[in-house]
């Protein structure tokens, strides 16, 4: 069962968190426990983060229309290692870079 603090936090635009995906919560939204933090994202994310719950991952929200929140899988847990290129995402097209909602 999720533990969430009394104070889950929502990212606001290009604030990024990065950590262990240990848990995923339906509550008013969708709560992940991220590291030791607790962070509210839009339900729709689910299902692209739930094989992710044991891998370090980053989620980061920006201001672009249909694209609010970007996640990414950081090489080194339980998916198969990136390339360096793959890691640092810095082409919108590589298929790594998950684009949500």
């Amino acid at each position: 069962m999720l533990k969430i603090p009394s104070k889950a936090i929502r990212l606001k635009p290009f604030e990024e968190i990065v950590g262990e995906l240990h848990e995923l919560a339906n509550t008013d939204g969708l709560t992940a426990r991220i590291g030791n933090v607790s962070v509210i994202l839009p339900r729709e994310m689910e299902p692209e983060l739930r094989p992710f719950i044991g891998s370090r991952i980053g989620i980061l929200r920006t201001d672009i229309p249909k694209k609010e929140f970007l996640f990414r899988v950081l090489a080194g847990q339980k998916v198969a290692p990136m390339t360096a290129a793959q890691d640092l995402c810095e082409d919108e097209q590589i298929s790594n870079c998950s684009e949500v909602i």
